[in-house]
């Protein structure tokens, strides 16, 4: 893992990095080699575990957020309804895809909040080689996740790729802010700020697309 670092310069001295964790083995192992590392490396950053709710009942929050305590940890756990609504009959094409897409955005936009310049996911070969298959099946293309990628925002992208989707990813935005089944279950957990919050976000989105398609 150290030489993967190195090569690729993910850390450098002084990052504050959100590690997205999701209660598996893989996300889970990766915090503890970054947290271990720490005594041992001649560089010093800081780590921020994430874990984002997709709202399916019984959750374990409570439980990962006790595990995490134990090895001096505080869990920062953002609670959603994206599983929910992914999975809903507004979505039945690509429940996982929406679901992942939206809790990933999320991640970013704590990262943003907490003034982290990088993410770190517990991504690993076996994800390497679906993400390679996946590619060459679905978008006639070989390519893969890199050790180190850099964001950038749908609105300054060049490439063609958010024009191929964009009509698609509109009308699920659209139904969502319809959807008043979605709306009252916000409206239920977090109150009518949050869901206008909401639903200027998603509008916001919709314009972007659009945008993207000319």
């Amino acid at each position: 893992m150290g030489q993967a670092i190195g090569r690729y310069q993910m850390i450098e001295d002084g990052d504050r990095i959100v590690v997205g964790l999701s209660g598996g083995k893989d996300s889970l192992t990766m915090l503890w080699l970054l947290n271990e590392r720490l005594a041992r490396v001649p560089i010093d950053y800081s780590l921020f575990p994430v874990y984002i709710d997709p709202g399916f009942k019984p959750g374990f929050a409570d439980e990962l957020r006790i595990y995490l305590k134990t090895d001096g940890h505080d869990l920062i756990v953002d609670h959603t309804d994206f599983g929910l609504v992914a999975h809903s009959d507004i979505n039945r094409e690509n429940p996982c895809f929406l679901c992942s897409r939206r809790r990933r955005q999320r991640l970013f936009e704590i990262a943003d909040e907490l003034d982290c310049r990088k993410v770190a996911l517990g991504h690993n070969q076996d994800d390497l080689i679906e993400t390679l298959f996946i590619n060459i099946c679905y978008a006639g293309e070989i390519a893969t996740m890199m050790p180190r990628q850099s964001s950038q925002p749908l609105a300054t992208s060049a490439s063609s790729a958010p024009k191929q989707y964009a009509r698609g990813a509109i009308e699920a935005a659209a139904a969502l802010v319809a959807d008043p089944n979605h709306a009252s279950w916000v409206r239920d957990h977090w109150g009518d700020t949050y869901l206008e919050k909401e639903n200027k976000h998603l509008q916001e989105i919709i314009d972007l697309l659009k945008a993207s398609k000319t």
